[in-house]
């Protein structure tokens, strides 16, 4: 990616979120969603989606920031809590084949 189409990215997120957008919401829950369909695990931990995140796409995300996204796809009926950990609600696993 040139330094110009770098700096047009971060302008338009920059524009997004100085317009009330959610960021968390619109650009990292999709790199998420697609760990959680392509690793399909079992127990959902916030550490092991922040590690693979920057292990695959380079992106460095702090782990309380993933279990914000993680806690959102709970609203969503993506995850359940149980016993302190995340996990998959298999039946809506179909979104994203």
């Amino acid at each position: 990616m040139s330094t110009s189409e770098t700096l047009s990215s971060l302008a338009i997120l920059k524009a997004s979120i100085n317009s009330g957008n959610d960021y968390h919401n619109h650009y990292l829950r999709p790199f998420i969603e697609q760990i959680l369909h392509d690793d399909k695990p079992d127990i959902v931990k916030d550490i092991d989606i922040s590690s693979i995140l920057e292990s695959c796409y380079g992106i460095v995300i702090p782990a309380p920031v993933v279990q914000l996204i993680l806690k959102r796809l709970i609203k969503s009926n993506v995850l359940v809590r149980k016993e302190g950990f995340f996990e998959r609600v298999a039946s809506q696993w179909y979104h994203f084949s």
